[in-house]
């Protein structure tokens, strides 16, 4: 495989789930960059990107330097269960690193691999002379639709030109830029609250599972050559900074203008009070609950993440991204196992528990993401609607059409991936209005799906009861709730935890998307907020 000079996640999962699905498989990953300009060629190109961005340049140079300074740096995982490994580290694969990829030494080492297969993943352009090495040649992943958009960045263009589809294609390389006949493609409907990076991350989950469908056609030797037909948009490159920033700034007022025009004062307020409160306040109190060993725990419950709607239980996924990163630089991010065992223990600082309600099948992209910035996480799902085509009728009821929840092969990879699964009834049940018998039945049989599709992997003594409110469950369930094997029961009433929580009364604060950096602090911090987002 040829990788960039920055061997980035999306590079990780594909050649991880390239050795994962062909076992026979050994990898060599080259990693290379493009010759860089020295001297006076580097003072030329230094003014050739001025006098095309005379603006946009000086203002990106300023925005990475004010990044840098302000911004922590992210790091690889914040958790031993879960985080992708380094790429070096996996079975079978073999990693080289080159300044030029056009040098004889690279072009040595491939030949001495002697590789039945190349895979270009992000790589700088490569001569014929080295992607033709491979017995079948080198095919690459390029996240569009071929023809259409040739160039990158992936997804940007589209949201650019307002298209309504996009998609990934692997084909073979050629000297012609994106433009070899095609092995594998697949479309995707554009979401209508697309941003950016969130497309970026659709595309990169889509063009990981094309890759190792393409592989295996090619293994089996049923492929198919397709020779692309005459495009008919452009082939663009990077966009400047500012054009960047408008097609960003046009994506955010999409996503508002559902949630209201405009801010209000009195939004404006609230957000400015929140602030406040979250920066002065929060810092006084937790210092001295701190030094006390009390700090608070606060269990995030998630329920979609999706550009497809905006509704109270889903968060956008470049917002979630943001979520994780917030959570990360400013809290101990913590495994549910890891926290239900320091139960009574001292906390020194404040912390953060990451849980999903349900079981949609976004989860699954969600997951990725978490596994990228190291974030565990518990899934509580209904067991009776995962792996089936059955709806949750309160998404028939609230947008009216049916959101496909996770199938149970999604849920042992990630539960393979280090994250945990427990329960949510099997059908969405409310538990204050069914009859003791059927609710203790439906606890059980949730349990026992659980145990039964993951086995040792299964948290079937958790359970996370619908709608989360204390009133959702009646006192006689709540009272025999041990007798049908759960020892832990999850609320979703807002509020945070003290390190001597109750066992039966966990609580959890939903979130919603609409909500701001500041509101997302404040729910941490333990600020009741409207719980629209419970489900």
């Amino acid at each position: 495989m040829f990788a960039g000079e920055r061997i980035d996640d999306a590079t990780i999962e594909a050649v991880e789930r390239i050795v994962e699905s062909f076992a026979h498989v050994r990898v060599l990953v080259v990693q290379a960059g493009a010759p860089r300009p020295r001297g006076l060629a580097r003072v030329r190109a230094v003014f050739d990107r001025l006098r095309r961005e005379p603006l946009s340049w000086p203002l990106e140079l300023a925005h990475r330097f004010f990044t840098m300074l302000f911004v922590p740096s992210r790091t690889r995982a914040s958790s031993d269960r879960v985080g992708l490994p380094a790429i070096e580290s996996l079975e079978h694969v073999w990693l080289v690193r080159f300044e030029d990829v056009a040098s004889d030494a690279c072009l040595d080492a491939v030949r001495k691999f002697a590789p039945w297969l190349g895979i270009s993943l992000d790589a700088p352009p490569l001569k014929r002379e080295l992607f033709s090495v491979p017995e079948l040649g080198t095919i690459r992943v390029h996240k569009s639709f071929l023809p259409e958009y040739r160039g990158g960045p992936p997804g940007f263009w589209e949201l650019h030109d307002g298209a309504h589809e996009t998609g990934v294609s692997i084909h073979w390389l050629d000297e012609r830029r994106d433009a070899g006949d095609i092995v594998l493609q697949r479309r995707i409907d554009v979401p209508p609250f697309a941003t950016p990076r969130g497309l970026e991350i659709l595309l990169d989950d889509l063009g990981c599972k094309l890759l190792s469908d393409a592989v295996g056609l090619l293994d089996k030797g049923s492929a198919t050559r397709t020779p692309q037909l005459v495009p008919s948009t452009p082939t663009r490159d990077r966009p400047a900074f500012l054009l960047r920033r408008r097609v960003e700034a046009r994506c955010r007022k999409r996503r508002k203008q559902v949630h209201g025009a405009m801010p209000s004062l009195r939004d404006t307020f609230k957000n400015s009070a929140l602030a406040f409160w979250v920066n002065t306040w929060c810092t006084v109190r937790n210092f001295f609950r701190g030094a006390r060993g009390d700090q608070r725990t606060a269990i995030l419950v998630y329920h979609r993440v999706s550009d497809t709607y905006t509704d109270t239980i889903t968060t956008g996924i470049e917002q979630f991204v943001r979520q994780l990163e917030l959570a990360k630089a400013n809290y101990d991010v913590l495994d549910m196992h890891e926290w239900l065992q320091s139960r009574g223990k001292p906390r020194r600082r404040p912390a953060v528990v990451f849980a999903f309600d349900d079981g949609y099948s976004d989860n699954y992209v969600a997951a990725k993401l978490m596994r990228r910035a190291g974030v565990p996480c518990t899934f509580f799902v209904c067991t009776g609607i995962v792996g089936t085509e059955d709806p949750f009728l309160h998404d028939l009821e609230r947008i009216g059409v049916r959101v496909p929840a996770l199938t149970w092969d999604q849920c042992r990879e990630m539960a393979r991936r280090g994250f945990h699964f427990a329960s949510h009834s099997v059908y969405h049940t409310d538990f204050a209005t069914s009859e003791l018998d059927a609710a203790l039945e439906e606890i059980a049989t949730a349990s026992r799906h659980l145990r039964n599709q993951l086995g040792l992997d299964a948290r079937d003594h958790w359970l996370a009861y619908p709608f989360g409110l204390p009133t959702e469950m009646s006192d006689d369930l709540r009272s025999r709730i041990e007798r049908a094997g759960v020892e832990v029961l999850f609320a979703s009433d807002g509020g945070t935890n003290t390190q001597n929580f109750d066992l039966h009364a966990v609580h959890r604060i939903p979130v919603s998307s609409a909500i701001s950096d500041n509101a997302f602090f404040a729910l941490i911090e333990g600020w009741h907020m409207d719980l629209g987002a419970r489900r």
